[in-house]
């Protein structure tokens, strides 16, 4: 058995592990027996209702958005070459969280902040690919513009929060991170969306694998860089911005996952792409269940608990590249 397929077999166990654990802790905890009678709707109406519709949601929800993150972070460190980069790096996060801010304002809505953080990602983007097409979409001017676009909308974020404190009370609550709010209707939107993004990028990975080389000698061997680094920027951001819609910006998920899974896969994306999301979906979901367990009374926001896993080890990579 490859590399790749111990390190996608593992992960697909863990991933069972973590699910059945995920149902059982909480501020009720149930047995496993109880628990697994619960999720087939055997058990008492309190436990029935405890599963299906607060734990399973938000276990399923955490195992697709955590998949999306990490696989949009191998995107942009695989197209920039830096494996610092996570899916951020462009402001999609700021624009996407100002569109967020918007809706909650305008349409205190869970779907309406979703389509109105995707829009605004989406946007953030085009409006980043159209400023640095006269410089042929090299990385440099993409992410110097990036960096310049994610000043404005976090300015204009730190505006409305300072015009409208009280209106803006459930935004500052979303902007820590949670999947408190998910259902089945989050989870089939989010489904949906990640089945044609992740299809889309997993059918670009010989693409992907070129972007190794530098961009001339993709170049001269056939590949239409621009076309395809487009392509992948805008399914990479159409991904990052329904998850911030959907729980918040969750960081680090999108940096490391990409970062360990190749310490253990070739470095293949057809290995890379289906073993990065499944150990992203295993950090979010890990990270879900301490956010629901830490704490006596309620939960942490989740974007914490990422934070505190994910800071150090981004700290162990810019000691190690200082090294080196």
């Amino acid at each position: 058995m490859s590399k790749g397929k111990r390190f996608v077999l593992l992960n697909l166990l863990l991933l069972t592990l973590l699910l059945i654990i995920s149902l059982r802790v909480g501020q009720a905890k149930l047995s496993l027996t109880e628990a697994l009678q619960a999720l087939v709707n055997l058990s008492t109406p309190s436990n029935n209702y405890i599963v299906l519709n607060l734990r399973l949601t938000r276990s399923l929800l955490a195992i697709i958005l955590g998949g999306g993150l990490a696989l949009s972070g191998l995107v942009y460190q695989t197209i920039f070459k830096n494996d610092l980069c996570e899916p951020y790096i462009l402001g999609v996060s700021s624009g996407a969280s100002f569109f967020a801010a918007l809706s909650l304002f305008l349409f205190p809505s869970v779907f309406s902040s979703a389509i109105f953080s995707s829009f605004g990602g989406i946007m953030v983007t085009l409006l980043i690919l159209l400023i640095s097409n006269k410089k042929e979409l090299s990385s440099s001017s993409l992410l110097l513009t990036g960096i310049s676009i994610s000043y404005i909308f976090s300015a204009l974020v730190t505006l409305m929060l300072f015009l409208f404190q009280s209106e803006m009370k459930s935004f500052i609550f979303w902007s820590f991170g949670s999947l408190s709010s998910a259902n089945y209707s989050k989870i089939a939107i989010a489904l949906i969306v990640f089945t044609f993004t992740i299809t889309l990028t997993y059918n670009k990975n010989k693409e992907l694998d070129l972007f190794y080389l530098d961009e001339e000698s993709a170049f001269s061997i056939g590949m239409d860089v621009k076309k395809h680094k487009l392509t992948l920027l805008l399914l990479a951001a159409l991904t990052t911005s329904l998850v911030i819609g959907f729980a918040g910006p969750i960081g680090f998920v999108g940096l490391i996952s990409p970062h360990i899974t190749r310490r253990f896969v070739n470095n293949t994306h057809k290995a890379l792409t289906p073993s990065t999301f499944l150990l992203g979906s295993n950090i979010l979901l890990f990270s879900d269940i301490i956010s629901r367990t830490v704490l006596k009374s309620g939960e942490a926001p989740i974007g914490v608990i990422t934070a505190l896993l994910g800071a150090p080890f981004f700290l162990f990579l810019l000691l190690k590249r200082r090294k080196s």
